[in-house]
């Protein structure tokens, strides 16, 4: 698995506008587990990523009460 960095939307490098920053933890073969949008520095986006890299392994699951 990998975490990938990159600017929002497809469209707008092929315009050349910039647009937020985005992350996402992928799996092979272009399997997406996590995601997270909407960073508007490059800078803010990897801090994020650092936050889940920190946490991943000791996060408890929590689920719906209202789910059995």
């Amino acid at each position: 698995m990998y975490f990938e960095i990159t600017r929002q939307g497809a469209e707008a490098k092929a315009v050349g506008a910039r647009g937020p920053w985005k992350w996402r933890l992928v799996r092979e073969p272009d399997n997406i587990v996590a995601y997270g949008e909407g960073y508007g520095s490059k800078k803010e986006c990897e801090a994020a990523v650092a936050s889940v890299m920190l946490v991943t392994n000791a996060t408890p699951i929590r689920y719906d009460p209202g789910d059995n």
